[in-house]
């Protein structure tokens, strides 16, 4: 949905909601320093790992204002709005593409060693069982419309 469709197709209610979610994007911090810097394939202690996502959502705003029984007025504008983080997502989860330890195989959701979001980051509370480099994916569920959104990290390699 963008605003010259909704210009187009006119609003028929007082005001109208449409909202359209983009790709979400999420990046995996190292938390060592006083200042948060990238992890990255060099290695990061798990101890100082966290992950961030940011969720591209929009909400396009849509109000029809009638002046006179033949005349009427449609606006249509679009503005930033955390709609997943504030109202919608339903659940997540959170995978690696490598081992964490024997009871999170490659693949497993890892919701339980990380913490519950803060502020959109997910900090990593227990080590995985040896040193290696993970691609982190994390699935948002969200609801109305039912979807879910997807974010992958660049490779990281967890130190203990």
């Amino acid at each position: 949905i963008n605003s010259a469709f909704m210009l187009m197709g006119g609003c028929f209610s007082k005001l109208t909601y449409c909202r359209e979610y983009g790709t979400p994007s999420i990046t995996a911090w190292n938390n060592a320093d006083s200042t948060p810097r990238l992890a990255d394939a060099n290695g990061v202690l798990a101890e100082a790992f966290y992950l961030e996502i940011d969720f591209n959502d929009t909400v396009y705003s849509c109000s029809f204002v009638p002046t006179n029984p033949f005349i009427t007025k449609t606006y249509a504008f679009k503005r930033a709005y955390n709609y997943l983080r504030e109202e919608k997502l339903d659940s997540y989860s959170i995978i690696s593409n490598h081992d964490f330890d024997a009871t999170h195989p490659a693949g497993a959701s890892l919701r339980d060693v990380f913490s519950k979001p803060q502020y959109d980051r997910y900090y990593l509370i227990q080590k995985p069982a040896d040193t290696g480099t993970h691609t982190f994916s994390v699935m948002l569920f969200v609801k109305d419309p039912d979807k879910t959104l997807i974010a992958s990290t660049s490779p990281v390699k967890l130190l203990l």
